[in-house]
């Protein structure tokens, strides 16, 4: 789906979906559940060539571990699993295997606390920015989980806390 189908479907469900408001009929919903069903195809088309498993997590850091006695350094990434629907993530520890950098299992850096994507089966990261980000909430100042929301550029743009509708301008 490209950039302009993509916010095509975002200010359709903003103004005519979101907020309670309904327009009377459906008439005006068809040329939208079109744009949409091809969006859905396009995803199934992406989903169907991974393998299950994908977990959704925040990381917060890298480290090197230090070698015990005998035994080789290795990366230490760790987080938070977006798991479930409480707040209050559980953490993660993942030891990368000997010689494994973290660059090798796609994790670029950790600044912003990047939202990421970790396959269960490759242990294999993909990143989600800018798309999805964690961050304080500018309205109620909680960290959050915030989505785009509508026109995205290279500092930033709008965003949506989904669980409670906030909406917030990130510009880094």
């Amino acid at each position: 789906m490209g950039h302009a189908e993509q916010k095509a479907v975002v200010d359709w469900r903003n103004e005519l979906r979101a907020h309670g408001y309904v327009r009377e009929g459906t008439t005006h919903l068809s040329e939208a559940a079109v744009q949409v069903e091809q969006g859905i195809a396009q995803l199934r088309r992406l989903f169907e060539k991974r393998e299950f498993g994908w977990e959704l997590r925040v990381v917060r850091s890298i480290a090197l571990n230090k070698p015990s006695h005998g035994s080789h350094a290795r990366y230490e990434v760790s987080g938070e699993r977006m798991v479930g629907s409480n707040t209050l993530c559980p953490t993660f520890d993942d030891e990368l295997p000997r010689g494994v950098a973290p660059l090798d299992r796609g994790i670029v850096d950790t600044r912003n606390a990047p939202v990421m994507l970790r396959s269960g089966a490759t242990g294999e990261y993909v990143s989600l920015s800018p798309y999805y980000l964690f961050r304080e909430c500018g309205e109620c100042h909680h960290p959050r989980l915030l989505v785009a929301d509508g026109k995205l550029t290279a500092r930033g743009g709008r965003y949506i806390d989904l669980v409670v509708g906030h909406r917030a301008e990130i510009n880094d």
